[in-house]
C-alpha cells in the first residue's frame, strides 16, 4: 500500500473501491497502465491518486494535451467536440467561468473536469428552465480510463455543487456519443432533452442530468 500524502494544499485525496469518492482513501490499480504523450513510466499495484482544485501553478499545456488525447477516440467516431482539437487559450478560455478539478497520479495529470455553478449555463431550454450546475471538459487519459478515476472526479464536482446549493447536475454530449452516454446512464444520469450547439460542433447534443439535492454552505 502506498500511503496518501499529507499536503495542506490537496483539497481530497484518494479514490474509491468501487462505490463513491472517499477523502483520505486510496485507490489500487489492478493492472500496468501506461501513460504515453504525457510522460512515460509504468504502475502496477497500489497507487496514490490525489483530485483537487486547478493551481495557477499547473501547466495549462499539459492539460490540453490530455483533453485532446481524451477526446481523441471521440474524432475518431467523426465527432468534432471542442476537445479534440482545442488549444491551450481555448483550453483557459473554457476554465474562465468555472471551477477546474485535476486528477494525479505522482504528480502527474491523468484526468480533468470543469464545474460550472448552477444557472451559469442557458444555451438550451433545458438549462435554463432547470439551471442545474453543469459540468464538461472531462477528460481522462485512456490508459487510466476504465479504474474509476474519472467516476471520482464526477462524485468530487457533485459535492462541490451540492455544497453551492445546486439540486441538479447535467451535462451535454453528442447524442452519437452511445458508450458515454451508457456511462453517464450507469452513474445515475438520465436523458432529460437535447441542445444543438452547431456550427461550434458538428453533432446534436442529448442532455443529461441527475438530482443531488443541496447542502448549504455553512
Amino acid at each position: 500500500m502506498i500511503d496518501v500524502r499529507d499536503d495542506a494544499e490537496v483539497a481530497d485525496v484518494g479514490l474509491i473501491h468501487g462505490r463513491g469518492f472517499e477523502p483520505g482513501g486510496f485507490y489500487s490499480f489492478e493492472r500496468k497502465c501506461r501513460v504515453y504523450g504525457l510522460s512515460k513510466w509504468e504502475y502496477s499495484g497500489q497507487v496514490d491518486v490525489v483530485i483537487r482544485r486547478w493551481s495557477d501553478e499547473d501547466d495549462i499545456d499539459a492539460l490540453t494535451r490530455l483533453v485532446n488525447w481524451a477526446y481523441e477516440v471521440l474524432k475518431n467516431q467523426g465527432l468534432n467536440y471542442v476537445g479534440t482539437s482545442q488549444d491551450s487559450k481555448i483550453t483557459r478560455d473554457r476554465m474562465r467561468d468555472g471551477d477546474c478539478w485535476i486528477a494525479l497520479v505522482d504528480g502527474q495529470m491523468v484526468g480533468s473536469v470543469m464545474l460550472y455553478p448552477a444557472g451559469f449555463m442557458c444555451g438550451c431550454p433545458y438549462y435554463r428552465d432547470y439551471g442545474p450546475a453543469v459540468f464538461g471538459q472531462f477528460a481522462v487519459a485512456p490508459d487510466f480510463q476504465g479504474l474509476g478515476v474519472g467516476r471520482a472526479l464526477i462524485d468530487r464536482i457533485e459535492t462541490e455543487a451540492r455544497r453551492a446549493g445546486a439540486t441538479i447536475l447535467a451535462c451535454d454530449t453528442s447524442e452519437l456519443a452511445y458508450d458515454l452516454i451508457k456511462m453517464y446512464e450507469k452513474w445515475g444520469f438520465e436523458k432529460v432533452g437535447n441542445a444543438d450547439w452547431r456550427p461550434k460542433v458538428n453533432y446534436r447534443s442529448v442532455i443529461l442530468a441527475r438530482e443531488i439535492g443541496s447542502t448549504p454552505e455553512p
